[in-house]
């Protein structure tokens, strides 16, 4: 599910997207942690661009749940 994300600050834009500083709210036992919210946007962004941006959020999801 979706974790409360206050955003803080806007870090940098790639090709197909932006990535923002914020900070997670309620992550297990944490309180607040420092995260990169990557977020695929863009007026020039392909279904291909959309795949990828979503092969790699998969690949993330899955090194965390097995660390």
């Amino acid at each position: 599910g979706c974790l409360p994300v206050e955003y803080a600050s806007h870090m940098s834009k790639g090709a197909f997207g932006i990535v923002w500083k914020a900070t997670a709210k309620q992550i297990c036992e944490f309180r607040h942690v420092p995260v990169a919210v990557k977020q695929c946007a863009g007026e020039n962004v392909t279904d291909r661009d959309r795949n990828d941006f979503l092969a790699e959020a998969n690949l993330m999801k899955r090194c965390v749940t097995q660390a």
